[in-house]
């Protein structure tokens, strides 16, 4: 397969990912009651006055972990918390426990 079409179909598969994370995040929003926001390393999903949000495929659940540790520590007043959608894997729970000792909670979207 030519190299211009594996770039072609990477880009439709991360626009499908990109879109599928903004239609959870658009519910969400209204839902928690909060909107993005911006800090000095990223822009958080959803922040309110009691948390910070990051929603994440499971496929994707190391890059979820990582932001959330950046977002922590800018809004060291909320709460922190990332809401997987997608198939959970079969260790979704020791992932789960590894965020809740940084003090992060992890659920899945149906646990809402």
């Amino acid at each position: 397969m030519h190299s211009c079409y594996l770039r072609i179909e990477s880009d439709k598969r991360r626009h499908i990912i990109t879109k599928h994370e903004r239609y959870y995040q658009k519910i969400l929003e209204i839902y928690l009651g909060g909107v993005q926001k911006r800090c000095a390393l990223g822009i958080a999903d959803i922040v309110n006055d009691h948390m910070v949000v990051e929603i994440k495929d499971w496929k994707n659940y190391r890059v979820a972990m990582g932001q959330m540790m950046v977002y922590a520590h800018y809004f060291t007043d909320r709460a922190c918390m990332i809401i997987y959608f997608g198939d959970q894997p079969s260790n979704s729970d020791e992932i789960k426990a590894i965020c809740l000792e940084h003090n992060i909670l992890a659920i899945d979207i149906s646990e809402l």
